[in-house]
C-alpha cells in the first residue's frame, strides 16, 4: 500500500518565497570597466584621448567630462572599439579641454566607470616634474650629478 503524500511544509514555502523577493529584488548587473587617462596630464587646448577599457563588447557608451567643480564641461559617445588588449575591449574617447583644472570622465549606458583625476595645463606646469624626477633618475643610475650637466638641460 502506498503512502498518502503530505503537502510542502509552510517553511519550504517561506523559503521559496524569500529566495524569490531576493532573486527580483536584485539590480541588473551593469557593465563595468575602468577609464584610463594620462598620468601626467593633458596640454590644454590639444586633442585628448582616454581609453574605455570593458570586458565586454559595448556600444553607445557616452561619457561625460567635469571639472573639479562638478560641472559638466564637454560630453559624447565612445568611439568604436581598438581592439582587445589581453581580456579586455578597448574604446576611445576623445574629448578636446581649453582650460587648466583636474578632470573626471564617466562613461553611462551599457557600461560604468569613472576615470581617476587628471590634469589640464600648460606644458611648463605638466612636464617640469616629470622632467626633474627623470633627470635626477639619471644622475643616481649614471655616473652622478656630474655626468649630466644640469646647466646645459635647462
Amino acid at each position: 500500500m502506498t503512502q498518502p503524500t503530505s503537502p510542502p511544509s509552510r517553511t519550504a514555502f517561506k523559503c521559496v518565497a524569500i529566495l524569490s523577493c531576493l532573486f527580483l529584488s536584485l539590480p541588473a548587473l551593469a557593465v563595468t570597466g575602468y577609464i584610463r587617462v594620462n598620468q601626467i596630464g593633458y596640454e590644454a587646448g590639444l586633442s585628448m584621448r582616454a581609453y574605455l577599457m570593458t570586458g565586454s563588447a559595448v556600444t553607445g557608451a557616452n561619457y561625460v567630462v567635469k571639472n573639479s567643480g562638478g560641472t559638466t564641461v564637454a560630453s559624447g559617445k565612445a568611439g568604436a572599439t581598438l581592439g582587445k588588449w589581453g581580456s579586455y575591449s578597448v574604446y576611445p574617447i576623445d574629448f578636446v579641454l581649453s582650460a587648466a583644472d583636474t578632470y573626471t570622465i564617466s562613461v553611462s549606458g551599457p557600461v560604468s566607470a569613472t576615470s581617476p583625476g587628471f590634469r589640464v595645463d600648460t606644458p611648463e606646469n605638466l612636464y617640469a616634474t616629470p622632467l626633474a624626477n627623470n633627470l635626477y633618475f639619471y644622475e643616481n643610475e649614471r655616473d652622478g650629478p656630474n655626468y649630466i650637466d644640469r646647466k646645459s638641460v635647462v
